[in-house]
């Protein structure tokens, strides 16, 4: 964290005379004051866990902040123990990058010390857009850092080395993200971080036309189904959250009071949800040592570690893509929307490289098997990241042994999903049976059919192999169902 804003806090703790905290626009924590008084669950969780809940900022979002150009007020909850704040949004050429939160419970905070402490949300604005912008100049370096080139890939590792931001000799994993066709017309006008100009591009998402420009001026912004307008950088706001409309007025000597909450109860789930939509305020939440580049299909995170030997900070930054990019509550799909690969660790940024190769080739595997869970780690995927190597164009079902040929075309899913049991258990009758939920006898008679239809032995160890490599291949080549790790 950079010691200006936890300058920042502490001087707005000052000035309005209460406890302050700074988070980020997705509430991560960035900086706090000391607290002497009381606070309510929200500010505790915010402080010990660095993160508030996703209910919890659909809540303050309801009240227009993340629009918002001035104070907001926030009123107690005394159902959910939530106590009265203040908002002030953290803004730099019309962009909300973050909030300074201050409780109001009981305090009289001046009307006439606002613009003051308002001026101090826009230093902080200043320098988190600069840190933003940093980002962005690592991302074009990660990108060279996966280069199929070793000279560039050479360079920037030394690039990166020298701005300080991954040390090296730093310890690093590599996480893949493929995005699965979300059937909304392609992916060309996606946000993308990285891209100087503009850092949303026009596109039409469901039935609304989006137009944002970075610098201030106007903006539209229709998302999903709903409608919201804003006009940045000027005294109103008008902002749709979800498909609900709340309007705000002005009250309070220019600090906006809302006039209707929407009920979070009755919002509707977009029909047309994409993990795009919410990757960039993922990314922006991670810890700033993670260097992210993010292309119309895919994106890459290359993560720090501690040592070599563990991957926690690489799992912890998967699963909260993973968690985020799932959809709205309550969303329920066939499939995870994003496939995510996690590359093994390797000593330095030289090899970063390897990581994502094989963080890569197991969305790949992940493709296949949806059960291996929403990240699937390249080190636990066994002989798939054998299968994994093998061009798909040369892993067709002509390389199959003839024998497991009759075992698909038997037509009899029972018995195949017998046998990869049996043979995952490494042939111990009582699990299989188990995990089955058959009677030991039922699962010898399975198995002495598969025998009759392919004409091999499974008291025969190459027998054995050729049948459960085959049922492997099978998956990657979509002739079997999903089948687990």
């Amino acid at each position: 964290m950079r010691p200006e804003y936890q300058d920042i806090v502490d001087e707005v703790s000052r000035l309005l005379e209460a406890p302050a905290i700074l988070e980020e626009r997705s509430l991560a924590l960035i900086a706090f004051c000391a607290h002497d008084g009381a606070i309510d669950t929200v500010r505790e969780r915010s402080i010990l866990q660095r993160q508030s809940s996703a209910e919890i900022r659909e809540h303050f979002e309801g009240y227009g902040i993340s629009t918002a150009t001035g104070p907001v007020r926030i009123p107690a909850d005394p159902r959910s123990r939530v106590m009265a704040r203040l908002c002030l949004p953290v803004r730099w050429q019309g962009i909300t990058y973050g909030y300074l939160w201050l409780l109001d419970e009981g305090r009289e905070i001046g009307e006439t010390l606002l613009p003051r402490a308002m001026a101090l949300a826009s230093r902080a604005g200043a320098l988190m857009a600069t840190e933003l912008h940093l980002r962005e100049d690592l991302g074009y370096r990660l990108r060279d850092l996966i280069s199929v080139s070793p000279e560039v890939r050479e360079q920037a590792a030394v690039e990166i080395g020298d701005l300080g931001h991954v040390p090296r000799g730093t310890p690093v994993a590599a996480v893949a993200l493929r995005f699965h066709d979300t059937g909304r017309g392609g992916c060309d006008a996606r946000y993308v971080p990285g891209s100087r100009g503009a850092r949303y591009a026009q596109h039409a998402q469901g039935s609304g036309d989006a137009r944002h420009a970075q610098g201030g001026g106007d903006a539209r912004h229709a998302r999903g189904s709903g409608d919201a307008q804003y006009v940045r950088g000027s005294g109103d706001a008008r902002y749709a959250p979800g498909t609900g409309d709340a309007q705000y007025a002005r009250d309070r000597g220019g600090i906006p009071a809302m006039r209707e909450q929407p009920d979070a109860a009755a919002a509707k789930i977009p029909e047309q949800w994409d993990p795009r939509d919410a990757l960039a305020t993922l990314l922006w939440g991670l810890p700033r040592q993670v260097l992210a580049h993010v292309a119309a299909d895919h994106a890459v995170l290359l993560v720090p570690l501690e040592s070599v030997t563990d991957l926690g900070p690489a799992r912890a930054a998967a699963a909260r893509i993973a968690d985020g990019a799932g959809g709205p509550p309550g969303t329920v799909r066939d499939r995870p929307p994003l496939l995510i690969g996690l590359g093994a660790p390797r000593p330095d940024l030289g090899e970063a490289h390897a990581s994502w190769q094989e963080a890569r080739l197991a969305t790949r595997i992940g493709a296949f098997l949806p059960h291996a869970g929403p990240v699937v780690e390249w080190e636990r995927l066994g002989v798939y990241r054998l299968l994994a190597r093998i061009p798909q164009s040369e892993l067709r079902d002509s390389s199959l042994d003839p024998a497991v040929h009759r075992l698909f075309a038997c037509g009899d899913p029972e018995l195949i999903r017998t046998l990869e049991v049996y043979l995952d258990e490494a042939g111990n009758a009582q699990r299989s049976a188990a995990e089955l939920a058959v009677h030991r006898q039922t699962l010898y008679y399975r198995l002495h059919k598969v025998e009759q239809i392919t004409g091999l032995s499974l008291a025969v160890g190459d027998d054995r192999l050729v049948l459960h490599l085959g049922l492997k291949m099978g998956h990657l080549l979509g002739l079997l169902p999903a089948s687990r790790l």
